[in-house]
C-alpha cells in the first residue's frame, strides 16, 4: 500500500510526486526483501536542461509481509540553488489498520548565500472495513523554515474510498487545512469527489 495524494506536503514540497517526472538513468537492485534504487537525472522537472548540474537520488527499502521500512536521500546541484532532502519511510498492519507513514528533512541553498532548512511529514490510517471499502484518516505537516516560529502548515483528511472492482476507484471525503493567514492555498477546507482508474 503507497499513498498517492501528491498535494501531501511530503509529495508537493519536495517535488517527488506524480507530475513532476525527469529524465535521467535508474539502476535498481533486488535481493528477497531488500530493494535499492539509484538515479540520475537532469534535476528539471522534466524541463529543458538549464545548466550542468544533475539530481542524483537514492532508495533502500526492506519489506515484509506486515511492514516495510526505507529511507532515501536526494541532492540537485542546481545554478539557482542545491537542494538536499533525506527521508524515512515506513508501514505496518496492526490488525484491521494499516498505517503509513513518512519524514522528510529539507535544505534549500538559497540565492544570498543563507541555508533554509525544512521538514514535511506524513501518517495515515487506513481501515477496509468492508470488501472493497476503505476508510482513510490522514494528518500532514510542513515546516518551511525551522528558524521562524508560527510558520507551518497542517492538513487534516478524513476520506471514504470504494472500489467496486479492479482497476477503479470512487473517493470523497473532506480535508482541512491549517496555516498562517497571510497564505489562502494553505488555509482552506476542501471537500473531494473523485473517480480514479487504474492502468
Amino acid at each position: 500500500m503507497r499513498f498517492q495524494d501528491d498535494d501531501a506536503f511530503v509529495r508537493r514540497v519536495t517535488g517527488t510526486n506524480f507530475t513532476n517526472s525527469d529524465r535521467g538513468v535508474q539502476a535498481l537492485y533486488e535481493s528477497g526483501p531488500w530493494s535499492t534504487q539509484l538515479s540520475l537525472t537532469n534535476g528539471s522537472g522534466g524541463g529543458a536542461e538549464t545548466d550542468s548540474g544533475k539530481q542524483a537520488s537514492w532508495v533502500l527499502q526492506f519489506v515484509q509481509d506486515g511492514w516495510r521500512l526505507g529511507a532515501s536521500a536526494n541532492f540537485n546541484d542546481s545554478d539557482t540553488g542545491d537542494r538536499q532532502m533525506q527521508n524515512v519511510f515506513a508501514g505496518i498492519r496492526t490488525g484491521p489498520i494499516a498505517w503509513l507513514g513518512e519524514a522528510d528533512l529539507i535544505r534549500d541553498d538559497l540565492p544570498d548565500g543563507r541555508t533554509q532548512d525544512g521538514v514535511a511529514a506524513y501518517v495515515e490510517a487506513n481501515w477496509r472495513f468492508l470488501k472493497g471499502h476503505n476508510l482513510k484518516l490522514a494528518y500532514g505537516y510542513f515546516d518551511p523554515n525551522r528558524d521562524l516560529d508560527e510558520d507551518h502548515r497542517v492538513r487534516w483528511g478524513l476520506l471514504w474510498e470504494y472500489s467496486p472492482f479492479q482497476f477503479l476507484q470512487l473517493r470523497a471525503g473532506a480535508r482541512l487545512h491549517d496555516a498562517p493567514p497571510q497564505n489562502p492555498f494553505d488555509n482552506r477546507d476542501e471537500f473531494v469527489a473523485e473517480i480514479h482508474g487504474f492502468f
